[in-house]
């Protein structure tokens, strides 16, 4: 099986910066917008969950 390497970077300030670098304030700013954008809008697919092997309740 191929290996499949993923690099993250993130714009801020008009500079790049890797994802290692990023000060662990802003990476719970990030995860908690990210938390927010996912919730709403498997709340409002809800069946693309099952797309994602994810089951719910109606």
């Amino acid at each position: 099986m191929a290996e499949l390497k993923v690099s993250l970077y993130i714009i801020k300030d008009k500079k790049t910066y890797s994802i290692e670098s990023v000060h662990p304030d802003d990476i719970k700013i990030m995860s908690g917008r990210l938390g927010k954008v996912m919730s709403n809008y498997y709340t409002q697919h809800p069946h693309e969950l099952l797309r994602i092997g994810c089951e719910f309740n109606k």
